[in-house]
């Protein structure tokens, strides 16, 4: 799912991190969201969705070119170590 350069935000990738609670990303293989303008909430909103349902968690996130912290890829680096925790998967997230 390529959603690269169209200025989600925080606001944009809690919304997408909402649905992605529920149904998940099972069978998509990448979700691109650089160059979002997305700063550490939009990486914690997206880090609990993939806490909330690691069976639907994407292989491959690109979060380059965004205003995440250390805080918010530590967040995302967590959430990709319990996917694989509970389902074997490797995420492979990219900033």
């Amino acid at each position: 799912l390529d959603l690269r350069g169209n200025t989600l935000g925080d606001k944009g990738v809690s919304a997408l991190s909402q649905s992605l609670k529920i149904v998940g990303l099972e069978g998509l293989s990448q979700l691109d969201l650089g160059y979002n303008e997305i700063k550490d909430d939009g990486a914690f909103a997206l880090a609990q969705a993939m806490k909330a349902n690691p069976e639907g968690a994407a292989a491959s996130i690109n979060m380059s070119n965004n205003y995440i912290t250390k805080m918010g890829k530590t967040a995302l680096e967590e959430a990709a170590s319990m996917v694989n925790e509970f389902t074997g998967k490797e995420v492979s997230i990219q900033y």
